[in-house]
């Protein structure tokens, strides 16, 4: 039987002193993971260094795409290492590119996203078997690159 929980809690079934919805330990690393690269440092007050610096670059003119990216790579990783210790052998890797959006009007009218993929994989701590690599996109706000 798995014990960790499916994210989001059902604070429904929690009022209700019902059993909660169970995962796998892959899912629950995801989520984990999930979690990390969309907290902002500082934002869960009960630990300020959960979270990755990706929004702390939110809005910011990047000089050099390279050391931006290994910037918020080295961030991530840092952080799942010290927030996921079900995983070893971290390894991020981060992609820069963009989304064409169609918007819903009387003329088709695309609209470029930015957006990043980070990936995230590494090994199971228990075992030392893989950790299938989980990416995420994140959309990020207008930045530029000179």
């Amino acid at each position: 039987m798995s014990r960790y929980y499916r994210f989001p809690l059902d604070m429904g079934a929690v009022i209700q002193k019902k059993d909660l919805a169970a995962t796998d330990l892959d899912k629950s690393i995801a989520q984990n993971i999930y979690l990390i690269l969309t907290t902002e440092f500082g934002e869960y007050r009960y630990d300020e260094s959960f979270g990755c610096s990706i929004w702390d670059h939110d809005f910011e003119n990047i000089v050099s795409v390279h050391a931006w990216k290994d910037q918020i790579a080295q961030s991530v990783k840092l952080s799942v290492l010290k927030h996921e210790p079900r995983l070893s052998n971290v390894r991020v890797k981060v992609e820069i590119g963009q989304e064409e959006k169609a918007l819903i009007s009387k003329k088709t009218i695309s609209r470029l996203k930015k957006c990043i993929d980070v990936t995230v994989s590494g090994n199971f701590v228990d075992t030392n078997q893989p950790f299938s690599p989980y990416t995420q996109r994140l959309y990020i706000s207008p930045f530029s690159f000179d």
